[in-house]
């Protein structure tokens, strides 16, 4: 039954993208980057982590772009030999390569540790050796479960191949994401660059406006991020779970093939609001982490302070981590079924 889901979701999404677009073009009407090298004098919020941020990006650039081509080539070239080449015996190697590289890095830090009369070097370096062979018996023991993840990436390999439009539509996706975060960073540029009243009440007001604003930037910026992910694994479950559960009618006749494009339209039509509403549970664990992380400088000047917040720092971590993982499985649920968010969510706490 494919039809519209969490549709309330839905219109909050798109309401906080139309909010953010509003306080953007009003960053973009009345900021001025260019007064940014003064932010340290007024204490402008976000000011001198940008003004930093864009003077390196203008001094590397070039090297950014090189950096950026090299690793989509070197990501293709990466795909490329999955799909053709992958193997158990290339599964091994790769893990050999990694514990030899591991071991070959603990014997350095000995060897300078022993030079430099350094005995943290030595400790570092003694304990990577035996984590090295630890490693070493755990691929021997855990070898069945290697094999079988071997098989499952060789089959989704084969879904690969089938329906080679999931690359065109994940490089559309990266494109448009990435056309995103230039547009958000640019936003959050030019408001951290507004100018504010000369007198002292002005220069109160107008800083808690930014800072307001710049928490509602960040944390649409958050949702968003999150919704990307959320559409991009639907896409992919959607077309690699029609592929592998449903090749055949129940009489043996071959399916007509769905294609990764009509997966995405899915996802960014019926799916959306459950799309949406995971993302936003998403999103709303990171902005706390993210607000709680301010608070680091205010807490490692008390003891009791520094223990709650590292308490705290821990828990949120561990939590979003779950979040994560736990709507990774939902959104295979909702690609597959069309359900909402909810009934998806109870369907994966059953089957784990």
């Amino acid at each position: 039954d494919r039809r519209c889901r969490d549709v309330v979701f839905l219109v909050l999404f798109l309401a906080a993208v139309l909010g953010m677009i509003i306080v953007s073009a009003v960053a973009f009407g009345r900021g001025n980057p260019t007064t940014l090298k003064y932010a340290q004098d007024r204490g402008g919020l976000l000011g001198q982590w940008f003004s930093r941020s864009m003077l390196g990006l203008k001094k590397d650039v070039d090297v950014v772009a090189g950096t950026f081509c090299l690793s989509a080539v070197a990501g293709l070239a990466w795909v490329w030999v999955f799909k053709t080449h992958f193997t158990e015996a290339f599964a091994y190697t790769l893990l050999a390569l990694g514990i030899t590289g591991f071991f070959t890095t603990s014997v350095y830090l000995v060897v300078v540790g022993n030079r430099r009369e350094n005995e943290g070097l030595v400790t570092v370096g003694w304990i990577m050796v035996v984590a090295s062979f630890i490693l070493v018996v755990m691929a021997f023991l855990l070898r069945r479960r290697i094999a079988m993840t071997v098989q499952l990436v060789k089959e989704a390999c084969r879904g690969l191949n089938k329906y080679p439009s999931l690359f065109v539509v994940s490089a559309l996706l990266s494109i448009v994401f990435a056309i995103f975060v230039a547009y958000w960073v640019a936003a959050m540029l030019y408001l951290s660059s507004i100018k504010e009243d000369e007198s002292d009440e002005g220069f109160v007001r107008h800083e808690k406006t930014v800072r307001s604003l710049s928490f509602f930037m960040i944390a649409v910026g958050l949702w968003v991020t999150a919704f990307f992910s959320a559409v991009w694994q639907s896409t992919i479950s959607g077309v690699i779970a029609e592929w592998y559960f449903s090749r055949t009618t129940p009489s043996g006749v071959a399916r007509e093939e769905t294609s990764a494009f009509a997966s995405l339209g899915r996802a960014a039509t019926t799916s959306a609001g459950s799309l949406a509403l995971g993302s936003l549970v998403l999103s709303v664990i990171r902005f706390l982490n993210y607000l709680l992380h301010q608070t680091e400088k205010v807490a490692q000047k008390n003891q009791g302070a520094a223990l709650i917040y590292g308490c705290c720092k821990c828990i949120f971590a561990s939590l979003e981590s779950f979040i994560h993982w736990f709507t990774r499985y939902v959104y295979i649920y909702v690609a597959m079924y069309g359900d909402s968010f909810c009934t998806s969510a109870y369907r994966v706490a059953s089957l784990l």
